[in-house]
């Protein structure tokens, strides 16, 4: 998921996916994290964030460590 969304914050995304799906891997991405945010979304379940913008083996990489 990208933590920057229009309608929604991350964490509120987050609490509604692990609602649905407790166990569910969250990756985020994002081109700039503030620290605090970063330890909230972390907190909430992201397992990884990856900055933008980014190389795909980067991507490809995370999504192997994380699933």
């Amino acid at each position: 998921m990208d933590l920057g969304m229009p309608k929604m914050l991350a964490t509120d995304v987050l609490h509604e996916l692990h609602e649905m799906a407790p166990r569910l891997p969250v990756i985020a991405m994002t081109g700039y994290v503030d620290p605090a945010v970063h330890a909230e979304v972390v907190a909430a379940g992201v397992r990884r964030i990856v900055p933008k913008p980014f190389e795909m083996n980067v991507l490809l990489t995370t999504l192997r460590e994380v699933l």
